[in-house]
């Protein structure tokens, strides 16, 4: 490891020393620091608290996608039983890509024990990490990044029957409830960015009661039409041609692939008086069960 000259940085170098990693010079954050970028994460990137998350040790992760096409037939007590049809696989890979975030902190800053330069380093990189990811997780197009759920191709999707607004009537909620296979409609759940959320408060069901449900319980989601709401700011506005409502099983519909952790490296040669934390996360997503979701199309 390159040294400069460092001043009174005792305690910020001896926790970075404590998790040593390849020659390069990397650190991975002191646990509980991580642990605290981790929770900052999932509040900040919404997807990935709804998503199937896996830690994977390559970036060419691949997983077995399993199309069926198993068959049977009848028979008779004393018939032939001819080979029947089994299940067929394929083999996808989740594309992946590296977020990096390069926040500075003074050596003035660095120098004054009293500042929790851990806390604030795992604030900011996390929010910047978070904020970067779940975009990609919604409307990422797959290269050196996700792909976003609302960028794949295939998903079924409901028409609004109106042009550039939603109907006034709740029927195309449940035309997307029951439009979705009873197999993921248990674990279903609607998700939209806020100013859709305004809207779908407002609309009432035939018997002139709203479908929209606050919670009374702190922690619990809000639900319309009975299932669980999820606000995703990266989602569509309300707008011809756009998709602004969302409903599926996100567990089985949607995975997430970590590869290792947050990496930080301390440079404090490129920018002084400031110390740099050169932080990079590399992390995957994509659909994984297209039939998991259907989204609401602004179309007539």
């Amino acid at each position: 490891m390159r040294k400069g000259i460092d001043g009174n940085l005792g305690e910020l170098e001896q926790k970075a020393m404590n998790t040593a990693v390849p020659a390069e010079g990397g650190y991975l954050l002191p646990k509980q620091v991580e642990a605290g970028l981790f929770t900052t994460l999932e509040t900040l990137s919404p997807l990935r608290a709804l998503a199937s998350v896996v830690s994977v040790s390559t970036d060419d992760y691949r997983f077995l996608s399993n199309l069926h096409g198993t068959e049977a037939g009848w028979v008779g007590e004393t018939d032939a039983r001819p080979e029947t049809a089994g299940p067929a696989l394929a083999e996808t890979r989740v594309p992946m890509g590296e977020i990096y975030a390069n926040p500075g902190v003074s050596q003035r800053a660095l120098d004054d024990l009293s500042v929790n330069v851990e806390a604030l380093l795992a604030e900011e990189v996390a929010r910047a990490i978070a904020i970067k990811e779940n975009a990609a997780f919604v409307n990422g197009d797959g290269v050196n990044k996700p792909q976003g759920i609302m960028t794949t191709a295939g998903i079924a999707s409901i028409k609004t029957g109106v042009a550039a607004d939603l109907p006034a009537n709740a029927d195309f909620v449940f035309k997307m409830i029951y439009g979705l296979n009873s197999a993921y409609r248990q674990n279903a759940r609607f998700a939209s960015a806020s100013a859709v959320t305004a809207s779908l408060r407002t609309i009432k069901d035939g018997n002139g009661n709203y479908i929209w449900q606050p919670s009374l319980i702190a922690g619990e989601p809000a639900t319309l039409a009975g299932y669980s709401h999820s606000e995703i700011s990266e989602m569509d506005a309300i707008a011809a041609g756009k998709s602004p409502l969302l409903f599926g099983d996100f567990k089985q519909g949607y995975l997430i692939a970590d590869r290792i952790g947050v990496r930080v490296l301390r440079d404090p040669f490129t920018k002084k008086p400031f110390v740099l934390f050169y932080s990079t996360k590399r992390v995957g997503g994509m659909v994984k069960d297209k039939n998991a979701f259907i989204k609401l199309l602004v179309q007539a």
